[in-house]
């Protein structure tokens, strides 16, 4: 199943995804752009905080709000393809991203089909709970995608898995080094202040990711009950995103 169906996405509008958590947000991205850019979407790829040097296949056009005349590059996106659009470099694999705001006028523009954000970070963990001051979510986003690896099942709760993990302690009523299950994870996902923080007025959507094994499958379908009807969620995703398996619960 195509990832762009599972997020019930309507090709007959301008449509903005922000997507927050832990555990594949640039992969979940990046994969729904390129499905839509096939389509022959115009679509641009952008964040509110930062993210890592895309893959060079990932994207057809690259522009940074630091050169000057990127940004009239801007609106010269042909169909079919995906741009990134950066504020500038932090290093040379590290990008910062561009004001939520900017993006609410880039949407108001209506050049792009879709524009797909990255609204908060999570430094490469599977699994992470908010700040007060995230996510950075441009008020015209339509679906918020909460994204989990399911990779943080059975690993303990403390710094090297769980980023914030102090706060994560706090939504989810854990112990550091407590085991994260099934429960502690539908705790992040229901919470007010948990996965989908700021989103109560988006079509929300749960992925979890990689869900590569039987194992790891059977236990995001444990979460998926857990969590299904709470919090307003509109559809719950079981996914590898590495191997393409797509799967709407």
């Amino acid at each position: 199943m195509e990832l762009y169906r599972a997020l019930d996405m309507d090709l007959d509008t301008w449509e903005v995804v922000s997507v927050v958590g832990g555990g594949g947000k640039t992969s979940a991205m990046f994969t729904l752009a390129r499905e839509l850019s096939e389509m022959g979407r115009r679509v641009l790829v952008t964040t509110t905080t930062a993210i890592m040097m895309p893959e060079r296949e990932q994207y057809d056009v690259f522009l940074n709000l630091s050169n000057e005349g990127d940004i009239d590059k801007l609106f010269e996106s042909e169909p079919g393809t995906v741009t990134v659009l950066i504020g500038n470099f932090i290093r040379e694999d590290k990008l910062k991203g561009i004001d939520e705001e900017l993006v609410d006028k880039i949407y108001e523009r209506c050049y792009f089909d879709n524009i797909i954000v990255e609204a908060d970070g999570s430094r490469m963990k599977p699994i992470k709970a908010p700040r007060e001051d995230e996510p950075l979510l441009p008020s015209v986003t339509k679906k918020l995608v909460g994204v989990i690896g399911l990779d943080a099942l059975g690993k303990p709760v403390d710094e090297e898995t769980v980023h914030r993990v102090e706060i994560f302690r706090s939504i989810t009523d854990s112990e550091e080094g407590q085991s994260i299950d099934e429960e502690t994870v539908s705790r992040l996902v229901i919470h007010d202040k948990g996965l989908f923080k700021g989103g109560e007025l988006m079509e929300r959507y749960l992925l979890l990711n990689k869900a590569d094994s039987e194992e790891l499958k059977a236990e995001a379908r444990e979460i998926a009950k857990l969590v299904e009807g709470r919090n307003e969620i509109k559809g719950i995703i079981i996914a590898s995103l590495k191997s393409g398996d797509i799967l709407k619960w």
